[in-house]
């Protein structure tokens, strides 16, 4: 009905996969073209990142809760008292880190879109760090895989998770070197910007388990049968000790469990068969990955907790679209190391192929709709009270 709106959308993600083509196409041609080639296609990337994505307006619905946050923030010109009181009100409703890092933004600049753009540049770097360091060959490619795996919701939706996630991306590196103090720092300052960090910290330990290939496929399949025929076991363990958890872990474990929204099922969907022929793929070429890049066997295991609690957890909605998030970034990885290992060249224009329509699909799937029409404050956007009357959250 509103497939008009996600062309800007699709138009984005196939500039990327064209800078990834036009990098590869000229690697070859010597150092001094490459070379160029690559600096041209990185600054075009990062112009088109920060116009389209940084420097949108009023975009979809999540800022109806963001702006009013932004604009009721104390600022360091409010003095000590009415800081501390600001902070204390919202101790239940956002983190201290993300409270205290719009207190600052809002010190600076007293725009909720100037601070739209400073959070969409520090996912940017972190996310630049992150794609350097493990597939600085295709990173282009990445940038691709990331709009199509939540790209847009981390940039758009979950602004204060997406800086947990991506602190975690670029943490993965010090589990691999036996770094704890620098993970463990990084993981406090991501658990301040959101409480699902917490899952992070006993991940340090991924690097002592000795893979088994034979538990991998048990947990696929038994986790199919759970899917597929929606056994229910989860909520009723979680509500037998909701009352375990603590402070506002509590308010919002039922907060869930009473919402038919949040609890109820996933069902069998494009989703579940996307990652159902994701996990046969990644499988496949596990062995040949890991052989040839062993510190990716981290990278290897978040992508089974993904997928494992994808499966096991359907049964509560809000479960798989929250926390097999946090392990998103193994997809962004795998797939571009896939690409990498298909060595024939037929194969891999195939797979670019599947690529762009799969990406086209989703992202018309995901943004045909009224409140993902597309404004930018460098050319045109309207005020958040127009944005408000005219879409519905």
């Amino acid at each position: 009905m509103y497939a008009s709106n996600a062309v800007p959308y699709i138009l984005f993600f196939l500039v990327s996969v064209l800078l990834f083509m036009y990098q590869q196409t000229f690697k070859n041609r010597g150092a001094v073209i490459a070379k160029s080639v690559d600096m041209s296609a990185f600054y075009l990337c990062f112009v088109s990142l920060i116009i389209f994505l940084g420097c949108r307006g009023y975009v979809a619905a999540d800022w109806l809760i963001y702006l009013p946050h932004y604009n009721g923030a104390a600022t360091l010109y409010d003095g000590f008292g009415k800081m501390q009181g600001w902070l204390g009100h919202n101790l239940y409703t956002s983190e201290p880190g993300y409270s205290v890092f719009v207190m600052l933004c809002k010190s600076i600049f007293n725009n909720y879109l100037a601070f739209q753009f400073i959070c969409f540049c520090m996912d940017v770097c972190l996310l630049h760090i992150f794609f350097k360091t493990y597939c600085p060959k295709y990173y282009f490619l990445c940038w691709a895989f990331y709009w199509i795996f939540l790209g847009y919701v981390f940039e758009i939706i979950t602004l204060r998770n997406t800086k947990s996630i991506l602190l975690f991306a670029i943490s993965i590196k010090y589990i691999n070197e036996h770094k704890p103090i620098r993970y463990f720092s990084l993981m406090f300052i991501a658990l301040l910007f959101h409480s699902s960090s917490i899952f992070y910290f006993p991940l340090y330990f991924l690097n002592r388990v000795k893979r088994n290939k034979r538990v991998e496929i048990l947990m696929f399949l038994c986790g199919l049968v759970v899917c597929v025929f929606q056994i229910q076991w989860l909520q009723k363990v979680l509500l037998s000790c909701v009352d375990v958890f603590p402070g506002r872990y509590n308010a919002l474990l039922k907060n869930y469990l009473g919402s038919k929204h949040f609890s109820s099922a996933y069902g069998i969907t494009i989703g579940f068969i996307e990652r159902f022929f994701t996990f046969i793929l990644f499988f496949c070429y596990s062995n040949k990955i890991l052989k040839k890049e062993p510190h990716l066997t981290i990278i290897w295991y978040l992508y089974l907790l993904y997928i494992a609690i994808f499966l096991f957890c359907s049964e509560f909605y809000i479960i798989i679209e929250r926390i097999p998030n946090l392990f998103v970034c193994s997809y962004w990885i795998l797939y571009t190391k896939l690409y990498e290992n298909i060595h024939r060249k037929s194969w891999r224009y195939v797979f670019l192929v599947l690529l762009i329509l799969y990406g086209v699909f989703k992202t018309l799937i995901l943004l045909d709709e009224k409140w993902a029409y597309y404004e930018n404050f460098l050319f045109h956007a309207s005020d958040a009270d127009f944005r408000a009357r005219y879409y519905t959250y």
